[in-house]
């Protein structure tokens, strides 16, 4: 008799568990830093039955004091992708997500994640210079790279375009081998400072994208604050020789 209570207990917890409205955030996960000006990507799997609108809300790491309301009745696709300037306002330090049903039930949540300045790699191995913030530039301008190492080492960096959520790898730059600065009778010294000028191809669709610079072998890399690519400017000039 005690079998069957328990196993019908556990049955209807089973069961209520599987039809509640909840979600799983994968995106942001926990410990993850998110610069302010970037194009971020929630996302989230629903259990059990989905509700057809949600909010997505920014709460403070303990989820106790609301602090932004990123997207209100939005249909519950499973993922959301915030604008450019969607955490600008929002004061570094650690947050939560919080999924919100159309009846103000909390369906899901994410970890504790970071909000800072601008994105930086792990260890500061890379540090990028140039672009030092979020630019404009158009299809067949020159873009300046600028990055340093925090130890003077022999490098082999690998330059790739990615979008702007850093979800997938549009191209490759460059497999860039800086050369060792020094005379050639006396041995090389190793460099701490790199650059590289890439010439932005006139048929790169338009959008907003990071660039990644990194150290394949010793899994190191940064990206750069987020660069919108633009058609050219033509500018006519009329019969008399004014633009």
């Amino acid at each position: 008799m005690k079998y069957k209570l328990k196993l019908g207990i556990f049955l209807l917890f089973f069961v209520s568990f599987l039809v509640a409205e909840n979600s799983i955030v994968n995106s942001p996960t926990e410990g993850e830093r998110w610069s302010k000006l970037g194009i971020h990507k929630i996302k989230w799997l629903n259990i059990g039955p989905a509700v057809n609108k949600i909010s997505i809300v920014l709460y403070n790491k303990r989820g106790k004091k609301k602090v932004k309301e990123i997207a209100k009745n939005i249909k519950n696709k499973g993922e959301y992708i915030c604008s450019i300037d969607t955490f600008a306002d929002i004061p570094e330090g650690e947050y939560k997500i919080f999924l919100v049903s159309s009846r103000g039930e909390i369906i899901g949540e994410s970890g504790v994640f970071n909000i800072v300045e601008s994105n930086v790699n792990n260890d500061k191995k890379i540090k990028i210079k140039i672009p030092y913030s979020s630019i404009i530039i158009h299809q067949g301008s020159k873009l300046r790279l600028e990055w340093k190492t925090k130890k003077r080492m022999p490098v082999n960096f690998l330059i790739e375009l990615y979008t702007a959520d850093k979800m997938k790898k549009i191209m490759r730059i460059k497999q860039l081998i800086p050369k060792p600065v020094g005379l050639y009778n006396r041995k090389p010294r190793l460099r701490k400072s790199f650059e590289f000028i890439w010439e932005i191809p006139r048929d790169l669709k338009d959008g907003v994208y990071l660039i990644k610079i990194s150290l394949p072998k010793d899994k190191i890399y940064a990206f750069t604050p987020p660069i919108k690519i633009a058609k050219t400017q033509i500018r006519r000039i009329n019969r008399y020789g004014e633009r």
